[in-house]
Order: C-alpha cells, then sequence, then structure tokens
C-alpha cells in the first residue's frame, strides 16, 4: 500500500517501500539485477517497523502488539498502512514517517544510523502541528512529503480513508524551518464526497494521493487512488442465488465459530499458569494447531461469501483519478 520508489541505503540503486494493512512496512532492495525478495522493514534491534495494532484475519478485529513499544512507553493508537522515507531532520539521511490506520496519525521514526547504514529508532514519534499531535480528518493518514509552495521546506499531503463517502486530501503547510518541520492547519486539496455516488466520477473512501506534473506544462497535478462506493438501485436475488448466499453464509460462521473454538481451548489449557510458562504454551499450542487454524475448508468458506457479496451486490469500484492543475502560472 502507498508505494515508494527510493534509494534507502545509498547505493545507487532504487528500492521500492511499502506499507500493508498487516500493519507493518516492507522493503524490496534494489540491485542491477532489479528487485529483491519484499522483507520488513526493521529497527536498529532488529524488530520490524510498526504501530500497535494489526488486523487478525481469524478473529476479524483489530489486535494489540505492545512489542513494537518502548517498555513503559505508551502505545501509540493506530494501525500502520502507509510509509514514506524522508529526510525529516535534514542530517543527510533517511529517516521513516508511518501513517496509521485508526487515528489517522502520522508518526516519525529517525535514522540514527548513516545514509549507507541506515538504524531506525526503536519507537514512535507523533508528528505535531500547533503543538499536539497531527490527527488527519477521517482517520487513515496515507502520508506524501511534498514541494507544495516553493518555499524549499517539505509540505504533507495526506489521503483519508473516511465513513462511507468522506474520504479527502488534505495538505499540511510546513511553516517551521530545515531540520526542524512544524506544520500549519490542513487545507483541503480534494473535499469528502457531498453526497452518495451514482457514477465513477471520484473515489469517495481510501485515498491515496501523490502530485506529479503529469501534463507536462510546469505545474503539479494531482494522482489520487482510491474505491467508490456506489448508491446504486438493490436487486432481488433469485431463489437459486439466496440459497447459495445462505449455504456459503453458514460455511463461514461454522468455520468462525471453529477458529474460536480452537482460540478458547488454548486460552483454556494456559489460564492458571505463570506468565511466562503461559506465553511459551501458548506458543508450542498456536504451533500444534497451526494446521487446524489453516484449514483450506476454512479460508475457502471465507473467500466464498466475499465473493458471493461482490457478485450479488456489485457497489464498489477502485480506481485512479487525475485532477489536472489549471491555475496561471
Amino acid at each position: 500500500m502507498s508505494p515508494q520508489f527510493v534509494d534507502f541505503d545509498a547505493d545507487g540503486q532504487l528500492d521500492l517501500l511499502a506499507g500493508s494493512f498487516g500493519g507493518a512496512p516492507y522493503i524490496a532492495r534494489g540491485s542491477a539485477k532489479g528487485f529483491g525478495a519484499p522483507e520488513y522493514l526493521r529497527d536498529s534491534k532488529g524488530e520490524r517497523l510498526g504501530l500497535n495494532m494489526y488486523w487478525d484475519h481469524d478473529e476479524g478485529h483489530w489486535t494489540t502488539a505492545t512489542k513494537w513499544n518502548e517498555p513503559g512507553q505508551k502505545p501509540p493508537e493506530g494501525q500502520g498502512t502507509s510509509v514514506f522515507a524522508v529526510d525529516w531532520d535534514a542530517d543527510g539521511d533517511l529517516d521513516v514517517l508511518l501513517g496509521d490506520y485508526s487515528a489517522g496519525r502520522i508518526y516519525l521514526r529517525t535514522n540514527e544510523g548513516t545514509a549507507k547504514e541506515p538504524r531506525l529508532s526503536t519507537f514512535n514519534v507523533p508528528i505535531r502541528h500547533a503543538g499536539q499531535p497531527l490527527v488527519v480528518p477521517g482517520n487513515v493518514a496515507t502520508v506524501r512529503v511534498v514541494q507544495w509552495d516553493g518555499d524549499g521546506l517539505f509540505d504533507l499531503l495526506v489521503g483519508s480513508v473516511g465513513h462511507g463517502d468522506d474520504g479527502a486530501v488534505y495538505v499540511y503547510r510546513n511553516i517551521g524551518k530545515v531540520g526542524a518541520p512544524d506544520f500549519d492547519a490542513p487545507f483541503v486539496l480534494l473535499a469528502p464526497a457531498s453526497a452518495p455516488l451514482t457514477d465513477v466520477s471520484r473515489p469517495s473512501h481510501g485515498l491515496y494521493p501523490d502530485l506529479c506534473d503529469l501534463d507536462g506544462d510546469g505545474d503539479l497535478d494531482l494522482l489520487v487512488g482510491g474505491s467508490t462506493n456506489l448508491n446504486l438501485p438493490e436487486r432481488e436475488l433469485s431463489v437459486a442465488e439466496k440459497e447459495q448466499y445462505l449455504t456459503q453464509r453458514n460455511r463461514r460462521d461454522a468455520a468462525k465459530e471453529a477458529t474460536a473454538a480452537l482460540r478458547a481451548e488454548i486460552d483454556a489449557a494456559v489460564k492458571d499458569l505463570p506468565e511466562e510458562e503461559a506465553k511459551l504454551r501458548r506458543k508450542a499450542l498456536e504451533r500444534e494447531f497451526a494446521p487446524r487454524f489453516r484449514d483450506g475448508a476454512r479460508r475457502r468458506a471465507m473467500a466464498e461469501i466475499s465473493l458471493a457479496a461482490i457478485t450479488f451486490e456489485p457497489k464498489q469500484y477502485h480506481a485512479v483519478f487525475v485532477v489536472l492543475n489549471e491555475s496561471k502560472r
């Protein structure tokens, strides 16, 4: 999600950074032969970067992962979905910004190493404006660093997912100085949809923005990847479709119940054990039960119910939209 091509380790080859819905960013290192396999972007202690939450696909909810925080540090809100490398403190090496999913905040991991040997800090520092943590309206912060007003300071271009149809794109102007950014209140570059959409004329949520001179006229244009939820009339399912949908839904529900039962079995087995012994026992049981958690029938049931929803209720479209800059230079 929200990929960036950047020479992260100053070896003369472009690398590929990308966020993930799972919560941790990845890097595919470039070489003369192409890109290597994606791997976790890690901090100076070897831990993968991320915020404090990830999506548990088996349980269907957000789960806290406090190991990504310093001892005693309050876990930062949100779950990482976007990543962007920039020399934030103007010391000649690349630092990393993380945008989160559930709280609309942006966090900094500073590079404590060098340009050629990055060593990212082990804790997340919230980006601020007006002395408070910067919070993007509409949750999900998909961040890009841009030169918006040509003053030599980098500004923030941020997309938000929104709730329903109110995703938007914002610009936070840098009113600080080189090496010590500070940000003004945001202004809206692409406003939320004013009403439920009935055609694919613009994205409504899940907005991933970037700037480039798309038409070669010397000014920056806006590209936005996103989804559009269309407010289309419901259609009546046929008898056969209803039967298929109910069958698949029942299979999905049974699969979720089976997963919950496995987790309850593990919880019961470690309930009365001392904390450290319980952790070891839980890991052992999770390894033992792994084939049952990954049961193919359960995963097929989950996929089929999603496919049925798409087949019977086609309302969501994914696309890249372009907003050309028509202002006079």
